[in-house]
């Protein structure tokens, strides 16, 4: 009996036991995840933390989304995370390797430029570029040609890999000019008994130019290029010239050391001798070298840079020019104290001249200006929507090279009639220049962008009465806009101060001495230009533009009207090739 007693309470504690354990917490309420969870995005073997969110920039917050797999409950199972949802992105707008851009305006203006980029590998890649302006229409009351264009090609191969560049190419370019800046019929030279019934006033400028380079992200040497060209015109003058320039970086101890160095070559011939020489027999030739080192030492701290260098010359002689800029912030990003001091040794050419007024005469005394020394001081700073600059400059410059009008020669004739005072030659002076300058950038709304600036200057010469054709002041506000997604605004207003110019003419002297001359101001100009762009898709852009849109009837130079009121309307154009 008592052994059934105990077979009893054994059954009775088994059978009970799975109730009692009902009661009891086996911690499976709640689940602690105690690492924090990044993606882990698998490469091969090695696994790739992704970037944290903040160190993004969106434009709203975003929601990462991560859905828990579903699981057993167990005491020890820690949960794992599935790949999170992916972030709402916009798409990239496709790019095309070739871009057309066409317009026609009044007086039958054109202008057309195409930018293609060609890949041909994955390190290569071919440039083509074509550049056209033209005006065939001739101004209002200007009674001689005074059309213009201007063509210019180019071509560029890059090849890249492992962080070296390489690029070579070369570029072909045509312009016509007239020198249209002559008397009216009414009277003037149209009396002259000398006078010829057709005037040839068109000059056809032809240049070309080959070139190479080489650059790497890191190294002694940054950078290596070389570049040859010729320039010509229609009276059989012509131009060359030679640049090799490399730079890079060393350094001393923790300090970097940058170094230009750079061999440039400049020369040329005219056939024709300058309009106011009495020599006529033989034109003037020219031919400079120059040589040039430029180390500079950087030293940066918190508040302060300092750049501590100089520039050694060879040309005909050995030079050395300061060249030290310094920075110290007064006030944070607020307010910065900055000064420069430099120098350089500058090469002309007779291309050079050109392209700044295409006006000249090819009959030029080419020499080189020696900068003396340009000091600046002054402060600049800004905050996140703006900044400025006030600044005082004094410059020192021998041989500075002004435009002047050529005087009229009736003495002599030419093939081009480049010698009634409607051309330009060059003459040198020391001069002095003090600017005082202020600018301001500023963009107050979301796509919104202003900038302007003003100088006035102040000149002192040596021998020259003035420095002809360089102004007292000039200012200039720009304006850049974009509204409604596709549209965009951009405005200029310029203006450029008086001029000091002077005119003459050549004269039979029984003894030598200086021509009759006339000097006289060129009066100050405002000019504003616009031009409004619609994106119609990712392809095509229309735009309509207008320039000297106030109209006035400014001099470029003296005796050369700028072109009138120009309206011009066209399209761009995104495809692949």
């Amino acid at each position: 009996m008592l052994k059934q007693n105990i077979y009893f309470l054994g059954f009775f504690l088994l059978a009970s036991n799975p109730l009692l354990a009902q009661d009891q917490n086996i911690g499976t309420e709640s689940v602690t995840v105690v690492k924090n969870y990044a993606p882990v995005i698998l490469i091969g073997a090695k696994p790739l933390i992704a970037p944290i969110l903040k160190q993004l920039s969106w434009d709203k917050k975003r929601t990462l989304v991560y859905p828990i797999k579903e699981f057993p409950v167990a005491s020890n199972f820690t949960p794992q995370l599935a790949a999170p949802d992916a972030l709402p992105s916009e798409k990239a707008p496709k790019t095309y390797n070739t871009l057309v851009h066409l317009g026609l305006g009044s007086r039958s203006t054109a202008e057309l430029w195409a930018d293609s980029q060609i890949k041909k590998s994955r390190y290569s890649h071919i440039g083509l570029q074509l550049m056209h302006n033209s005006m065939l229409q001739d101004l209002p009351a200007v009674d001689w040609d005074s059309n213009f264009f201007n063509t210019q090609l180019m071509g560029r191969y890059h090849f890249s890999k492992r962080k070296k560049h390489y690029q070579a190419g070369a570029s072909l370019q045509h312009m016509a000019y007239s020198w249209y800046g002559m008397p009216s019929m009414q009277g003037g030279i149209a009396q002259l008994s000398i006078a010829v019934p057709v005037y040839d006033l068109q000059q056809n400028y032809f240049s070309s130019e080959i070139f190479g380079s080489f650059s790497q992200d890191k190294g002694a040497l940054e950078s290596l290029s070389i570049m040859g060209g010729d320039f010509r015109d229609a009276t059989q003058s012509n131009a060359q010239k030679i640049n090799v320039h490399g730079n890079g970086r060393l350094m001393l101890g923790d300090k970097p050391l940058f170094w230009n160095a750079s061999y440039n070559f400049r020369g040329g011939q005219f056939n024709t001798p300058p309009l106011s020489s009495f020599d006529q027999s033989n034109g003037l030739d020219y031919q400079f070298h120059k040589l040039a080192l430029n180390p500079v030492i950087e030293l940066a701290g918190a508040d302060a840079l300092f750049k501590l260098g100089s520039k050694i010359i060879y040309s005909n002689g050995l030079k050395i020019y300061p060249d030290i800029y310094g920075q110290y912030a007064l006030l944070t990003d607020f307010v910065t104290a900055f000064a420069s001091l430099s120098g350089d040794f500058n090469l002309n050419d007779y291309a050079s001249f050109v392209m700044e007024n295409p006006f000249v005469s090819p009959s030029l005394e080419v020499l080189p200006s020696d900068q003396r020394y340009a000091f600046e001081l002054g402060i600049k700073g800004g905050g996140s929507a703006f900044s400025y600059a006030l600044s005082w400059m004094e410059n020192s410059t021998n041989n500075q090279a002004l435009f002047v009008q050529n005087p009229k020669n009736y003495l002599n004739t030419f093939e081009k009639q480049f010698n009634y005072g409607n051309s330009f030659e060059m003459v040198y002076d020391a001069i002095d220049t003090q600017r005082l300058g202020v600018s301001i950038a500023a963009a107050p709304l979301q796509g919104l962008s202003l900038s302007g600036h003003y100088h006035r200057f102040n000149y002192t010469s040596a021998s020259a009465q003035e420095a002809w054709h360089l102004p007292k002041e000039s200012a200039r506000i720009q304006l850049e806009y974009d509204f409604l997604t596709r549209f965009t605004l951009n405005g200029s207003w310029n203006y450029t101060g008086v001029r000091t110019a002077r005119s003459s003419q050549m004269v039979q002297f029984v003894v030598p001495g200086p021509l009759p001359s006339e000097v006289f101001e060129l009066p100050g100009f405002h000019r504003l230009d616009a031009q409004l762009y619609y994106q119609a898709n990712e392809r095509l852009s229309v735009f309509v533009k207008g320039s000297n849109l106030t109209g006035s009837t400014y001099a470029l130079w003296s005796g050369f009207v700028a072109p009138p009121r120009i309206v011009m309307a066209g399209a761009q154009y995104r495809f692949d090739l």
